[in-house]
């Protein structure tokens, strides 16, 4: 499928440290090569700002290649018009050597980009009349997005010394002290922090969620109680602790920044438990049902867990009080207890059945889709936060098992269009179909940067949803990179808000 690119009206909230702006870049002219993400899957992605230089000798005055990457250095010669920009760039007072320097052009022209040369000196020649928008980087500096005096025909223009800022030593995080409520250390404790709601990436997690780019850390406590969660991006954080025996103790937001350690202490009282049973309708025992359990009135969530060969299950690290207790199966469907009280023991629930989501996802030319992701998520509380992904078959085709009531339906195309709100009634033992179609849909592209033009890693930019509790849309989602970068995919064209 074809995507279209709209320009839309971008009004931003995002989820990062000071005060941000945005650029935007709807044609896809913004540069510059990424660092590749961590491959290890637990550490958070670290990544350096800047155009990397592998293959090169550390850059000095009198030994600078010719081309960097195929960009010239120096000097750039475009044929666009008469015009020509000027200047240097610096970083702590120095000249950097090799920065690139990238001018956005309009549409339908490419960027073009130029590495600086002796005293960090650069030119453009053979630019358009008008205003052009500049974008900075060199390794190991937060790159800038920075503004060109005007051009007229035939004038050429010095643009002021761009001085970047070094990028900082990734070395903040979070310090977690864990002891019981007479002070005494707990090792082995588990302390995860993560960018999503810790119940969710504890019950389901970010793959089976189908949430991107979550930035998470755990570790678990040695002799003294004490483990570190080191280094971390700064950002604003989900952070629990769970111990064998011990009430589980959460926070909602911790906030991580540059240039500090973040030293927080959980006392874990004694945890309670509620033991129960699941069963099918006919009342035999069903095994492999996720069950987890939330405190009233305060929601705060247990941990899932899965029943047994014989139905069982124990909710373990619970305070005392009321609870909700949901249990889900996805051939056997879903049944909840409410109020059950913590402590307690006997607890029967009983699952009631599903129906069956089919049907094909087709293009807007009517044709199969392949490498469609879909999304199921019920009409109730909590029912999107806690949606799962399933995948449609290399033909489009789809069936999936769902509980009874109403349902919204998702389809996420590999190119990034997006179908919404395709609704549904399930009843039991029944099967509903459906025909989804993938509009094109449209794509923002662009840079957060700070109000001095240093560009922001780590931003989140989402269309919001609805319903209770809301929250961000997972298939209208993006994180700005290491060089500030984002890309919102599955917009509708027209005017939207980020």
């Amino acid at each position: 499928m074809r995507r279209s690119q709209a320009t839309l009206l971008v009004l931003l909230a995002v989820a990062a440290l000071g005060t941000l702006f945005v650029v935007t870049d709807p044609l896809g002219l913004l540069g510059g090569n990424r660092e590749p993400e961590d491959a290890s899957g637990e550490d958070l992605a670290v990544s350096g700002a800047g155009p990397r230089l592998e293959g090169l000798e550390k850059p000095r005055a009198g030994n600078l290649p010719k081309v960097v990457n195929g960009e010239p250095v120096g000097l750039l010669t475009l044929t666009l018009g008469t015009g020509s920009l000027k200047g240097t760039v610096t970083g702590g007072g120095d000249a950097l050597l090799l920065a690139r320097v990238e001018v956005l052009l309009p549409p339908p022209f490419p960027g073009a980009a130029v590495r600086t040369k002796e005293l960090g000196a650069w030119e453009i020649r053979g630019l358009p009349a008008g205003t052009f928008e500049l974008r900075v980087s060199a390794d190991g500096w937060r790159s800038r997005t920075v503004t060109a005096p005007a051009l007229a025909d035939g004038q050429s223009a010095v643009v002021p010394p761009i001085e970047l800022q070094r990028k900082p030593a990734l070395n903040d995080g979070i310090e977690m002290k864990v002891t019981d409520l007479e002070g005494r250390p707990i090792p082995g404790a588990r302390v995860l922090a993560t960018t999503i709601p810790w119940d969710l990436h504890l019950a389901v997690g970010p793959e089976r969620a189908g949430i991107r780019e979550v930035l998470h850390k755990q570790a678990l406590t040695d002799e003294d109680g004490v483990a570190r969660l080191l280094p971390m991006q700064p950002q604003t954080y989900a952070v629990v602790v769970t111990a064998a025996g011990r009430c589980t103790v959460g926070w909602d937001r911790v906030v991580v920044a540059r240039g500090r350690l973040e030293k927080l202490t959980a006392r874990l009282g004694p945890g309670v438990s509620i033991q129960g049973r699941v069963v099918d309708r006919e009342g035999a025992p069903v095994a492999g049902t996720h069950v987890m359990g939330f405190h009233q009135p305060s929601f705060m969530s247990s941990a899932m867990v899965d029943t047994a060969a014989d139905g069982t299950f124990s909710l373990d690290g619970l305070r005392a009080g009321r609870y909700w207790v949901m249990a889900i199966h996805d051939d056997h469907g879903r049944g909840q207890a409410n109020p059950v009280t913590s402590p307690s023991a006997g607890t029967t629930i009983k699952v009631g059945g599903v129906g069956w989501l089919e049907g094909t996802v087709v293009d807007s030319q009517g044709k199969p889709l392949a490498g469609v992701t879909l999304r199921p998520w019920s009409n109730e509380p909590f029912g999107y936060v806690y949606s799962r992904v399933v995948a449609a078959k290399p033909d489009g085709t789809f069936k999936t098992a769902v509980t009874p009531g109403a349902w919204t339906l998702d389809a996420l195309a590999e190119d990034g269009s997006l179908s919404q709100g395709n609704k549904a009634v399930v009843k039991v033992d029944e099967v509903t179909t459906m025909a989804i179609k993938i509009p094109s849909t449209g794509v923002v592209k662009g840079v957060v940067a700070d109000g001095q033009g240093n560009v922001i890693e780590g931003a989140e930019l989402y269309v919001r949803m609805g319903g209770f509790p809301p929250g961000p849309n997972r298939e209208q989602y993006a994180r700005s990179d290491a060089e500030g970068r984002f890309e919102v995919k599955g917009l509708p064209l027209e005017q939207v808000k980020l």
